[in-house]
């Protein structure tokens, strides 16, 4: 009797991607998708984790590869599922990260004419329509298609999902597809080689690299491109070997170094006013793996870039267009190609040591305790949140891995969070939805097995969009630690509305008809253990006893409703109009002891 090689095309798929290297599933199983969810239960190959909602599986797994670098599956039903993904997906597509997303669709002889109908079948929306704005690659596996062209399909996706800039895939499966018979032999097919990287525009490379070396006050910054081009250890060493200062954006703000000389900070809006201080005065920037947006200048790029020239090395020609300053050098090339092409060059540099002299006074003058004693005094009875954030920086080991929320939270990392080499920190820093958090957790924990030094520091307004993933987290008894700064609601929405309306508030707190639950309750409900912090020395107590109970735990922090994101960037009238500051001229300012000691430096930086 012949032997039957034929396994369903779901199988086929499911092992195809295990071949790419995909060992991590997350996703809600569905009707429309029964055939792969089968699969998966088969394969041993890869380990699936059950969300609450597909916008949590998403997420999990956007945060997974921030970490490993490398996808993870996401798995959705027709219809709602599929609209469910979008957030997750959107955020991945905005953070250039890697993610494969297997989606079921109804049956494909029943399939709607969406440019003549709404629908046909229930539970049938414009998949396509829907998620090509937001993925790198978008396919359908048709009926006609035979084992290779199945294979052939998923190859592209993947290869799709991991070259050039990163992003999300797309693979829809109608039913009748999922469960057609495909020859396994087809499985055979070696992985291809994926394409290598343009080697063009060394002769740029190798330029920007020379001017920046001859400049008399360097000053690399790098980007969160720079750990998912797999370039960190390459970053660091280069910048050891040159001895030039470096900052960071908010997307690389883990390959900072408290210990370094060299680490200068993270720069932006509400990020380090030394840092921004130090980008202003260097004469000659490289900037590697960043877009290079507001986020990281702020509003008035042009007086950060005056007098200086950057050369931005990006992945991604469409980052360039944003750019008409004759200062800007944007140099289209992957950062590995950049790294390979510097490393076979020899550079003449000149000697930088004022420079360093004054990086080094600056770092001195402006530290994260001055900045504190300058900060908006909170109400009594409240912890400011940015104390709260350099306390737990100055006890977590050195392999932690801090997850954030979006809002105040994250802003207080950028600020004040002491960052230790090793320590990885994950935040969505484009797009920001609300409840990113606790499902990033989740996708963060699937990384390590150091759970107990796995941290969320999050808002209480935020912890609600996605609190049902909390009850994953206590099922797999995942011992990770949730800081909640309980503001009573949405802080930067409450200050938008103070700022333009006069403080009517709306929709933004308990009073203004935003009801959140205690947390206490909320925590216990889940399964959690729940400890509030009532004085900074609480933190230290907490996370000691935390290591050593093993469970998931909650940490409520009342935060003062009123803090503020100190410093920051405030636009001002002048002369009628509204004008951006430059990017170190932050809100409060500086003390008039501290501002004589900096004037002294630069003056020029506050003409």
């Amino acid at each position: 009797m012949e032997q039957d090689n034929t396994i369903t095309a779901s199988e086929l798929v499911v092992r195809r991607l295990v071949q790419h290297g995909i060992h991590q599933a997350f996703g809600v199983v569905g009707g429309a998708i029964m055939y792969i969810t089968d699969a998966l239960r088969r394969c041993d190959g890869i380990a699936t984790t059950f969300t609450h909602h597909e916008q949590g599986a998403a997420i999990a797994a956007e945060a997974y590869a921030k970490v490993t670098n490398h996808p993870a599956l996401v798995f959705a039903t027709a219809g709602p599922g599929a609209t469910n993904v979008i957030t997750g997906v959107t955020d991945a597509y905005m953070d250039s990260i890697p993610m494969v997303v297997l989606i079921g669709d109804v049956r494909s002889t029943i399939a709607a004419d969406f440019a003549k109908q709404r629908y046909n079948a229930p539970q049938e929306v414009n998949q396509a329509g829907l998620l090509k704005p937001v993925v790198k690659h978008y396919c359908y596996l048709a009926p006609d298609m035979d084992a290779a062209g199945l294979i052939a399909s998923v190859d592209a996706a993947i290869q799709s999902a991991v070259s050039g800039r990163m992003g999300p895939v797309c693979i829809t499966v109608p039913l009748d597809v999922q469960g057609m018979r495909c020859d396994s032999k087809a499985l055979a097919k070696p992985i291809p080689p994926f394409s290598k990287h343009d080697t063009g525009n060394q002769a740029a490379l190798i330029a920007a690299m020379q001017a920046l070396l001859q400049a008399k006050r360097p000053l690399i910054l790098l980007g969160a491109g720079v750990r998912m081009s797999g370039s960190a250890e390459a970053a660091i060493n280069l910048i050891q070997q040159h001895k030039v200062p470096y900052c960071v954006t908010i997307g690389a703000v883990d390959l900072q170094d408290k210990a370094d000389p060299l680490s200068c900070g993270c720069v932006g809006p509400t990020s380090q006013r030394a840092a921004n201080l130090l980008f202003h005065e260097a004469d000659c920037v490289l900037a590697l793996g960043t877009s290079f947006d507001q986020s990281v200048t702020g509003f008035n790029i042009a007086d950060l870039v005056q007098n200086k020239h950057v050369f931005l090395v990006n992945v991604d020609p469409g980052e360039n267009l944003r750019f008409h300053d004759a200062n800007i050098h944007p140099i289209e090339a992957d950062l590995a190609v950049f790294f390979q092409t510097i490393a076979k060059h020899s550079f003449k540099a000149e000697s930088h040591a004022d420079w360093l002299h004054q990086v080094n006074k600056v770092k001195a003058t402006l530290t994260i305790d001055t900045e504190a004693q300058m900060r908006t005094t909170v109400g009594q009875g409240y912890l400011s949140a940015y104390d709260i954030t350099t306390e737990i920086s100055r006890t977590l080991p050195k392999d932690a891995t801090v997850v954030l929320g979006i809002s105040l939270d994250a802003h207080t990392v950028f600020n004040s969070f002491l960052v230790t080499k090793g320590q990885r920190v994950l935040v969505s820093r484009n797009l920001g939805p609300m409840g990113w958090d606790v499902p990033a957790l989740l996708g963060a924990a699937h990384t390590t097995k150091q759970h107990d030094a796995l941290i969320l520091l999050t808002g209480d307004g935020s912890l609600m969009l996605n609190i049902q993933e909390l009850a994953v987290i206590a099922g797999l008894a995942i011992p990770a630690c949730i800081f909640v700064f309980n503001n009573d609601g949405y802080v930067s929405i409450r200050t938008t509305q103070s700022n333009f309306f006069g403080q009517q508030f709306f929709g933004c707190d308990a009073a203004s008809g935003l009801k959140i639950p205690a947390i206490a309750p909320l925590a216990h409900g889940f399964g959690f253990a729940y400890s509030k912090v009532s004085a900074l020395a609480d933190i230290q107590d907490i996370l000691s006893e935390h290591h050593h109970v093993g469970k998931p735990r909650i940490v409520e922090c009342s935060i003062d409703p009123s803090q503020l994101r100190e410093p920051r960037l405030v636009s001002r009238v002048q002369n009628g109009q509204f004008k951006t500051p430059v990017l170190h001229d932050m809100t409060p300012s500086l003390t008039p002891a501290l501002g004589a000691v900096v004037v002294g430096m630069f003056p020029q930086a506050f003409d």
